[in-house]
Formats: structure tokens, C-alpha cells, sequence
């Protein structure tokens, strides 16, 4: 592979291969944060009702031709189906706001439908990604990382075994 093309092409495969077996349950996510235990679960959603943002990559991907890349992936909460990623420049530090709405547009056109809420993992620099969700009346909930490990930990396990220590180009 040489650029960022056959790369995303590559996240692309990857992700399309990854399927996982009101806002109710948003107290349980502050008693969770203030209490440090993880309660968050695929089975405490219904399709659609929530999506998670998150990096798959632990270190960046570099490439010869077009520098150095993180992926960002929108997973369905419930049935932990990515329904879109992107790639997006270390230079740049976060996805734009075309970026961002490429990201949820593609998801959506997945599932034809918007969630309700967007989790995103406090860590994640992600400006963009919150204001975009918000323009398109999804609300933005940050949490800490650990908080999602159980919907995106296998995701970001079979990215790493597929594009390994982030030389993969």
C-alpha cells in the first residue's frame, strides 16, 4: 500500500468485517462517572438509539505518501456495528467539521436514521465532531474511555492485528 487511498480503502474492509453481537439510561452514565464503575453495556440500548466515536488506532498510521493518520470510527451502541470511519491527519490533531459531518452522514446513511446521542471518549480531541453532532440535534455525551472498552475494545484489537504498530504503509 502507499497512501492514504489504499489505506482507507484497507480501514474500509476492516470495518465493514467488524459486527459485534429519551435518553433513559443518561443518570445511570453520571452515577457511573461519579462512581468509576462501568455499567455501560451493548444490551442497555436499541439500535440506533446511541452511537459511540472513537479512535481505532493506538498509534498513528504512517504512510509514505500522506504522512501520519489516527482513524475515527462511529459505532452502533447496541449491536457494536461500525457504521462509518475516517481517516484523519495527525497534523490536524481532530477531524474537521466537513470531516465530522462525512463521518455521521455516512453512518446515518447506513441506518437511515440519526441517534439520539453520541458518545464520545473525554480523551478524543473532537471539537468538530461535538458541535456537528449538536447541529443535527444529536446530544454529545463525553465518558471516560473505560466507560466504552466493552463495545470498542474488539474493534480497536482487530485494527491493531490488521495494521499492527502503526507502520502499516
Amino acid at each position: 500500500m502507499r497512501g492514504l487511498r489504499e489505506l482507507n480503502s484497507a480501514a474500509a474492509e476492516f470495518a465493514t468485517g467488524v459486527e459485534n453481537a429519551g435518553q433513559p439510561w443518561l443518570p445511570r452514565i453520571t452515577h457511573a462517572m461519579t462512581i468509576g464503575s462501568t455499567v455501560l453495556q451493548p444490551n442497555q440500548f436499541q439500535v440506533d438509539e446511541a452511537w459511540i466515536a472513537f479512535k481505532l488506532n493506538d498509534d498513528p498510521i504512517r504512510t509514505a505518501a500522506d504522512g501520519d493518520f489516527d482513524f475515527l470510527a462511529v459505532m452502533d451502541a447496541a449491536s457494536c456495528l461500525i457504521l462509518s470511519s475516517t481517516a484523519v491527519s495527525t497534523h490536524a490533531r481532530q477531524p474537521s467539521r466537513e470531516q465530522a459531518r462525512r463521518l455521521l452522514e455516512e453512518a446515518r446513511l447506513e441506518h437511515q436514521v440519526l441517534p439520539k446521542t453520541l458518545f464520545i471518549p473525554a480523551d478524543l480531541a473532537a471539537t468538530e465532531l461535538e458541535l456537528e453532532a449538536q447541529t443535527q440535534q444529536i446530544t454529545a455525551v463525553r465518558v471516560p474511555i473505560d466507560q466504552l472498552l466493552l463495545f470498542v475494545g474488539e474493534a480497536r484489537q482487530g485494527f491493531r492485528e490488521r495494521f499492527g504498530a502503526g507502520d502499516a504503509m
